[in-house]
């Protein structure tokens, strides 16, 4: 993983054991900016969830937070879903 992560806040950096923040980075690779209300239907969690979810994916460099308020996913972000989904594919 790369090392440009916020090492103030280990817990923050999200995982590959986190579903959620898979669905977050998969719902926002497919298509373009997203506010938070349209995440949490897209992912079917509640705001609170998502909004928090994607405060630690922004921290982690995954997706960037836009003036509008909506969220979209950064080049890092699409890397390291393409990263999540090899390993997802190549784990028996």
């Amino acid at each position: 993983m790369d090392e440009t992560h916020d090492t103030d806040h280990p817990a923050e950096t999200p995982t590959t054991d986190s579903p959620p923040d898979l669905a977050i980075l998969h719902v926002l690779d497919a298509g373009p900016a997203m506010p938070i209300a349209e995440l949490t239907s897209a992912v079917d969690a509640d705001p609170t969830t998502v909004d928090h979810l994607c405060h630690r994916l922004q921290c982690a460099g995954y997706v960037r937070a836009r003036t509008d308020g909506s969220y979209s996913i950064t080049a890092h972000g699409e890397q390291y879903l393409r990263t999540l989904l090899r390993q997802r594919r190549i784990r028996p």
